[in-house]
């Protein structure tokens, strides 16, 4: 049987994974049994690794991380956003950081949720692997009853523009300085 990726638990309110340190969680990926966590300071090193291979995405959202640019996307959240509500998950085979995901939950609207990044580390992709992370997160979203993902990707990146609509998102009419995309999950 498969663990659905990202595990949710109920209480007042409904949260995805717990937003303490502390807390792992397993999943199943690619027939791997993987560990999704909250990342922390301690792992920015690693995170810079994973970054470090994605040349093609800073080329169109410079500039390259740094390890200030991700300790402060760590802790950063938009305006009227508390800092309940951002999960910033790292996936794990064993020791090796494959995947990292900033998620606001209820942002810009209640039953909406945000994904301000995700990036797979450049020797897993173009296996499924990020296509079976989005599957995973909307199915674990639209059962906790949020109607919407959104996210923006970078003017001309061909490579995330193609990689969200594969995965069902859609672009706004908005505009700016990013472009925004959506995923309704009720018709999924």
């Amino acid at each position: 049987m498969r663990t659905s990726a990202v595990l949710l638990r109920s209480e007042e309110r409904e949260l995805l994974i717990s937003n303490t340190a502390g807390c792992e969680k397993p999943a199943f990926f690619g027939g791997r049994a993987m560990l999704i966590r909250k990342l922390r300071e301690e792992d920015i090193d690693l995170i810079l690794g994973l970054t470090a291979g994605n040349t093609l995405f800073y080329k169109y959202h410079p500039p390259v991380a740094d390890y200030m640019s991700i300790q402060n996307d760590m802790h950063a959240v938009p305006p009227g956003v508390e800092k309940k509500d951002k999960y910033y998950m790292g996936l794990f085979d064993r020791d090796d950081l494959i995947a990292v995901m900033d998620l606001i939950v209820h942002y810009p609207q209640k039953k909406t949720a945000f994904i301000g990044f995700l990036m797979i580390k450049a020797e897993e992709q173009h296996h499924g692997l990020g296509s079976e992370i989005v599957a995973d997160l909307c199915a674990s979203l639209k059962a906790h009853g949020f109607e919407k993902v959104r996210l923006a990707v970078d003017h001309g990146n061909p490579q995330s523009l193609a990689f969200w609509q594969k995965n069902g998102f859609s672009l706004t009419n908005e505009d700016g300085r990013y472009r925004p995309m959506e995923r309704m999950l009720s018709d999924r």
